[in-house]
């Protein structure tokens, strides 16, 4: 097949992917997540799921159109590429990023939860880069040129980078962001003492701006920073205690 056909055709369907997540939003509900530095990932809904005939049709119109990708989960509305590239594969609850804007996911290499590395590996964030506005996020594998990513409302799949509805000539190119060492409470832990008896020596456990209790007797290790952003505030139990072994750096209460 001509790539001209083939990049318009995909191009098309990236169109009908975008229609489908955003005709439906005004059931839905806007929600906070956060970046593991602490930020708010902006535009980020929770979707109700399709019907069960339309997920068995979404799956089945994949099967046909990109026979040499694998499905690893079924079609679902309730997540998209950039949730699950940023968020869920990392543990992280089934939202969308992105419902109305093309830019939401930004913010995860903007405030330095990642860094961008110049060539791929495994475990890497990937962010697609057209010369129009829009994007898709994906996860690389141990296999070169083999990632992973959410199509929209479609599956989950297992594809080579440039097979899939989001390639083509319009790309300008693959950017590659690594997990910077940073944990986040709430965006991996949802508890301080959690994050801190986790934290490898050199990382820093991130409290974004929201209201923390602690319960339990806690350290902060030697070689492990502890940040409070502003506009967090941390509450004390009854006879608790934090021991500071490693750096407090409290921006907030």
């Amino acid at each position: 097949m001509n790539s001209n056909i083939l990049n318009k055709k995909c191009f098309i369907l990236f169109l009908f992917l975008t229609f489908c997540a955003l005709s439906e939003l005004v059931a839905d509900l806007p929600t906070t997540i956060y970046t593991p530095q602490g930020s708010i990932v902006p535009d980020t809904y929770l979707l109700d799921e399709m019907s069960q005939s339309d997920i068995a049709y979404f799956n089945q119109w994949v099967a046909t159109h990109y026979p040499q990708a694998t499905r690893l989960a079924d079609a679902s509305r309730t997540y998209n590429c950039h949730a699950y590239a940023w968020y869920v594969s990392e543990g992280g609850s089934r939202v969308w990023i992105g419902a109305e804007t093309y830019t939401a996911e930004d913010v995860y290499w903007q405030d330095n939860s990642y860094v961008e590395q110049s060539t791929e590996m495994n475990g890497l964030k990937v962010s697609y880069r057209p010369d129009y506005q829009a994007n898709h996020s994906a996860v690389t594998t141990s296999s070169a040129g083999i990632f992973i990513s959410k199509w929209g409302p479609l599956p989950l799949m297992r594809h080579a980078y440039n097979y899939c509805p989001y390639w083509n000539d319009g790309i300008t190119y693959l950017k590659y962001y690594k997990r910077n060492n940073v944990y986040g409470v709430p965006a991996d832990f949802s508890t301080i003492a959690g994050a801190l008896s986790a934290a490898p020596t050199g990382w820093s456990v991130v409290v974004a701006p929201v209201t923390q209790t602690v319960t339990n007797n806690s350290t902060v290790p030697s070689g492990v920073t502890l940040l409070i952003k502003p506009g967090a505030t941390i509450l004390f139990g009854s006879s608790v205690s934090l021991t500071v072994n490693g750096t407090l750096n409290a921006q907030g209460t």
